[in-house]
């Protein structure tokens, strides 16, 4: 059995970034044979895809050579690693009395303490439509008796649930720009509405509350039955080309409805509307506001390999009348764990203090004596986060085909001292590249790193702005690439210049919505911007520009 310290077996749970403690006990009323104890604390991500497949098949009872299409249930899983901590009990004084010995009757206790790191990813389980299609993110600790059966070991599984490290609340308010969308019904045109979006605050933590803001200008001939606003959740799960989704509403509110000003042409001319004045004055003005509640059962956005979480306040606009369609935009909202003070506990803690393990092979006086090995506390160069190689198999029943990605790897012995250093390999643009491709945090890979003398001055203070651009490519998590750009921008520091700032703009995964504070969060590191700021204005729409206004005011100030 895995207890935690408390004594439950049934809740083991912790936050990434947090101490684990625990203990493995064995009890056995005979002699038991064992090589050695292996335990390992796994962490991985899981998808599974179940579908019909249809076959020509010779019909029964058919003509000779008469075919027919026949259903076939298939199902496809994926799974890869994204954790592994091996506990090295080997390494201490065991129970045993050296390797492939017999284990005498008694209770056995194998006190631990270990930290999570803290990019990991919460616990989590989603279901498609058929129930038989799923995806989670799981967390265990396995203990296996090695050689301890003919046909399988004495093991034991214990599930620990993990909280994400609550997120680092960087108000990042994100005022969509205006739409204008000519509306027809039945191919006849009734005009055009222009409407757009403030939300306080993008970043949300589980059971926050924010406030959302719109307005619109309703040049058409058609009513507006209500607006609204929708927090979402899209789970999406793809397994060899195969994808399922399950789609969750959090959070709703109303704003009410905007009188219909009669019919006019639209206008393509966009920033030259003066509707798009009115719609910014009524959005600051808070005309039109409601409140969005992130519900404590969302999950964390993610983006793995093959599960991905996207969470987004939809504003929509409900027309009257029939063959009519209904506008609307999105803003992506980034979801995580909330932070807690200290009137909040956290997921798993104990009541009592830690018992205090006593040294190996003390013999004790009757049937409940217990020996205990001495503590084991595993140094933090053990944990394997992220790199695991992904898993895909297709069979013809959900029973089959089960992937077992348990393994247990220990670091080299001059690596177990190196916590914060990987002396394996010298640190080099393509490595980082590579392993922000298999990671789990692309901002807690840059964040451990920049940390780091070797990758700093031999990497990251020599990027130029290609190189930049490449980096922040490679961060899945929209949210996360301000934040790393601005830790890229600290480190290059008196190179740093507009032209990086331009590149950034024209990254490929850099979302639209982004673009602003990308460069309000990038401008003060510019050392050529009293020169040059005119090249990254070039790069930006006028709602762009005027968004940003203030931010290139203050830091042309600061030359």
């Amino acid at each position: 059995h895995i207890y935690s310290l408390d004594g439950n077996a049934n809740v083991f749970g912790a936050e990434a970034g947090s101490t684990l403690s625990g203990y493995v006990y064995f009890s056995t009323n005979k002699e038991v044979s064992g090589s050695f104890l292996d335990v390992i604390v796994v962490g991985e991500e899981r998808a599974q895809i179940t579908y019909q497949e249809v076959k020509q098949v010779p019909k029964i009872g058919g003509e000779p050579g008469e075919m027919e299409s026949k259903s076939f249930p298939r199902t496809v899983k994926g799974a890869r690693n994204i954790l592994q901590i091996p506990i090295p009990v080997n390494q201490q004084e065991l129970f045993l009395d050296g390797y492939g010995q017999q284990i005498p009757p008694g209770n056995y206790k194998l006190p631990f303490e270990l930290d999570l790191p803290s990019m990991l990813p919460s616990t989590m389980e989603a279901h498609g439509a058929d129930s038989d299609s799923r995806c989670s993110i799981r967390y265990y600790i396995k203990a296996e008796l090695k050689g301890s059966g003919w046909f399988s070991n004495y093991s034991s599984r214990q599930e620990i649930h993990v909280s994400s490290k609550p997120l680092r609340k960087d108000r990042v308010p994100c005022f969509k720009e205006p739409i204008t969308t000519p509306v027809s019904a039945c191919c006849f045109s009734k005009g055009s509405m222009t409407y757009g979006a403030k939300v306080d605050d993008t970043i949300l933590e589980r059971g926050e509350q924010v406030t959302v803001k719109m307005s619109c200008v309703n040049n058409t001939s058609v009513e507006i039955e209500s607006t609204h606003a929708m927090l979402t959740e899209i789970v999406s799960w793809t397994v060899d080309g195969r994808t399922e989704n399950q789609y969750r509403t959090l959070s709703r509110a109303d704003f009410g409805t905007f009188q219909s000003r009669g019919q006019e042409d639209y206008v393509t001319s966009r920033m030259g509307e003066s509707n798009f004045d009115e719609i910014m004055n009524d959005i600051e003005a808070g005309a039109h506001c409601g409140i969005i509640s992130l519900d404590s059962s969302a999950n964390d956005t993610y983006s793995g390999h093959f599960i991905r979480t996207n969470h987004s306040i939809r504003i929509g606009i409900t027309t009257a009348g029939c063959c009519v369609g209904d506008p609307g935009l999105e803003i992506p909202i980034q979801c995580g764990s909330a932070s807690h003070n200290d009137s909040t506990p956290p997921i798993f803690s104990s009541n009592e203090e830690p018992e205090i393990a006593v040294p190996a092979w003390v013999d004790e006086a009757g049937d409940d004596a217990v020996t205990s090995t001495s503590p084991i506390f595993v140094p933090n160069s053990y944990a394997t986060v992220g790199g695991g190689n992904a898993i895909v198999v297709e069979s013809e029943n959900t029973d089959e085909a089960e992937i077992n990605l348990t393994s247990v790897t220990f670091p080299d012995e001059q690596q177990q001292h190196n916590v914060d250093v990987d002396e394996s390999s010298d640190p080099s643009l393509t490595k980082l590249l590579d392993e922000l491709k298999m990671s789990v945090s692309d901002l807690g890979i840059i964040e451990k790193k920049s940390a780091d003398e070797r990758w700093k001055t031999s990497v990251f203070s020599n990027l130029s702005p290609t190189d930049f651009q490449q980096v922040l490519e490679q961060v899945d998590i929209d949210f996360d690439q301000p934040k790393v750009a601005v830790i890229l921008a600290s480190m290059i520091d008196e190179n740093f210049t507009c032209d990086y700032v331009v590149l950034a703009l024209q990254a490929k995964s850099v979302a639209n919505w982004n673009r602003t504070n990308m460069v309000e969060k990038l401008i003060g590191h510019c050392k050529d911007v009293q020169t040059n700021h005119e090249r990254i204005r070039q790069e930006l729409s006028e709602w762009e520009q005027q968004l940003t206004a203030k931010a290139f005011e203050a830091a042309l100030q600061e030359e």
